[in-house]
Order: C-alpha cells, then sequence, then structure tokens
C-alpha cells in the first residue's frame, strides 16, 4: 500500500493521492479546509459515506491540538478518521477518510502514510509559490530598473506566471 501511495504523491497535485487511497481502501477519502468544506472530494466508490458533517465537528474538536493530532469515529459500522495535513504552522488542510467497519493496522498506516505525503505535497507547493513570487518580484525590479537582459524573458514570464506585458510597462 506505502509504494503505491508513494507513486501517487509524486506531483504537486494532491488529487491523485487521494484518489488511490479511496481506491486502496475502498474508502471515502476527502481533503477539507480548516472549516470543514471539502478542498477535494470526497472520492472514492461511496462519496456519500463520508457524512461532512461529522467531519467538519472532528476537525473543529482537533484543530487546536497541532499536527500530531487525529480523531477516529466509529458510527454506523462506518471508521472515519481526520488528520490535519501539514509539516509546521497551523494545518491549513485535514484528511478525511471513512471505511466500512473497523480500522486495521495496515489501513491505518496507510491513512498515516497519506497523511505525511499530503503533507510533504502541500510543503512543496507553499516551496513553488514561495519562489515563483520571488522570481517574479526580481524579474520586476529587473523591468522596472531598465535592465535591458530582464526584457528578454518577459515573454517567458508571460507564459509561466501569466503576468500581463502592461505590468512590465508600469
Amino acid at each position: 500500500l506505502q509504494r503505491r501511495l508513494t507513486r501517487a504523491a509524486l506531483g504537486l497535485d494532491l488529487r491523485p493521492l487521494v484518489e488511490r487511497l479511496a481506491q486502496l481502501l475502498d474508502a471515502s477519502v476527502a481533503l477539507v479546509q480548516r472549516d470543514g468544506v471539502p478542498a477535494e472530494g470526497p472520492l472514492g466508490a461511496h462519496p456519500e459515506t463520508l457524512d461532512l458533517d461529522l467531519v467538519r465537528a472532528e476537525v473543529a474538536g482537533i484543530k487546536g491540538q497541532g499536527l500530531g493530532a487525529v480523531s477516529t469515529t466509529t458510527r454506523d459500522r462506518d471508521t472515519t478518521v481526520v488528520r490535519p495535513i501539514g509539516l509546521a504552522g497551523r494545518p491549513e488542510l485535514y484528511l478525511a477518510v471513512c471505511l466500512p467497519g473497523g480500522l486495521d493496522e495496515p489501513q491505518r498506516s496507510a491513512v498515516s502514510t497519506a497523511a505525511v505525503l499530503l503533507s510533504l505535497a502541500v510543503e512543496r507547493r507553499a516551496e513553488r509559490r514561495a519562489a515563483d513570487r520571488r522570481l517574479r518580484g526580481r524579474a520586476l525590479e529587473l523591468l522596472c530598473a531598465g535592465d535591458l537582459r530582464s526584457e528578454e524573458h518577459t515573454s517567458e514570464l508571460q507564459s509561466r506566471f501569466g503576468i500581463s506585458y502592461a505590468v512590465f510597462c508600469l
């Protein structure tokens, strides 16, 4: 299970890993924001089994407890696990998994592995956004200073970041 999850986590997109976890566990899986609103999902063969009201309540209950918090609730023969996603600071996302029946050790391990891999992917995305912001800022500084070398890269910046040429001319 862990190898398959790791392969699904190689990119910056979180959805393939969420889909893969749902498939491997035959579960309903979602990533939810701090307010319990789904950011991805619910996904899986039976997405309707994930009780979003329960997930919202569990997120509210654990969000002050830090990144190591976990909530496991069993209702109507389904087990719901909610875990924060992140490596530092306040989590922005939570992994919610609803499985039929109880949660055995391999399933628990798969949920933990997925949470770690999602946390790494979220961190990589944040680092990438920060690097892109720095690059855009530096390119604008150079253009505003009249650096002709930076004009050569204007079209690349426009295509990569979606910055209009008019922005460079201000």
